[in-house]
């Protein structure tokens, strides 16, 4: 999937939600404080599932950058794909009066009570990327911006039929915590499933969305399963581990990996 045009959307949405965000400093003609700086205006907290995913150390560091030009000050934390540890965050960022919390969440479910401590205080949350499961929460939630995940593993799907034939066994390595990553399984699932597909799933492990995970798991399916020909990722991490196992056991050019970044 092309990536940049969501990040360009989720840029946009954080330049708007500045210009209401927090009260304005006295500025000169310029725009700018006497020293030439850019005046203060706040504080914008933002959390996401890891920094070590290059994706989101790539949104982290262009939000810093844009939201530098604006007057706002960004912290940017990993969640380590910890829930707890982002509800500890967002509790921090509430306690620091930040104005806007930005979240991209470990867990679609599990981070809700951080999002309703936000909201009963009165800070705007932000979710980027991956929503959350609750109708509920997602009431609470200020505005949300995110690509079609669904469509990104119909996509996949298509990709895989054209590039095995349609016919084969297959491994998908998951995310399950993660409501985006599900979603991708389940379009690619059903691209195959509308399209007469005669590729079978043999086998279905959880990443973790890390390179380290994938690496592993991607290993252990195909000694399990030494007959694959494609694996199916669900992020960038997990595909660079996948395919590093596909070096290691000698398969390179006999095993596909396909996936959405």
């Amino acid at each position: 999937m092309k990536r940049h045009r969501f990040l360009s959307i989720i840029l946009s949405v954080l330049v708007l939600s500045f210009s209401s965000c927090g009260d304005k400093k006295e500025t000169n003609d310029s725009g700018n404080e006497g020293n030439g700086k850019v005046a203060s205006k706040g504080t914008i907290g933002m959390t996401c599932m890891d920094l070590n995913n290059p994706f989101f150390r790539l949104i982290a560091d262009v939000m810093e950058k844009e939201a530098a030009k604006a007057g706002y000050k960004v912290i940017a934390l990993s969640g380590e794909n910890n829930p707890v540890l982002q509800i500890t965050q967002m509790r921090d960022f509430v306690a620091q009066e930040c104005d806007a919390i930005f979240l991209h969440p470990a867990d679609s479910s599990a981070v809700a009570d951080g999002i309703k401590h936000a909201y009963e205080k009165g800070t705007p949350v932000f979710t980027f990327d991956m929503e959350m499961d609750s109708e509920e929460v997602r009431k609470m939630v200020t505005a949300h911006i995110g690509s079609d995940n669904f469509q990104g593993g119909e996509l996949a799907g298509e990709r895989m039929m054209k590039v095995t034939g349609g016919k084969g066994k297959i491994g998908i390595i998951n995310l399950p915590t993660a409501g985006s990553c599900v979603k991708r399984v389940d379009g690619f699932k059903k691209y195959l499933a509308d399209n007469g597909s005669e590729l079978s799933i043999v086998s279905e492990l959880n990443g973790m969305g890390k390179v380290d995970q994938g690496y592993k798991v991607a290993n252990d399916m195909l000694s399990a399963n030494p007959d694959i020909i494609a694996i199916f990722f669900i992020n960038y991490p997990c595909s660079l581990g996948a395919y590093r196992a596909v070096q290691v056991q000698e398969k390179t050019y006999e095993i596909t990996v396909i996936g959405v970044h």
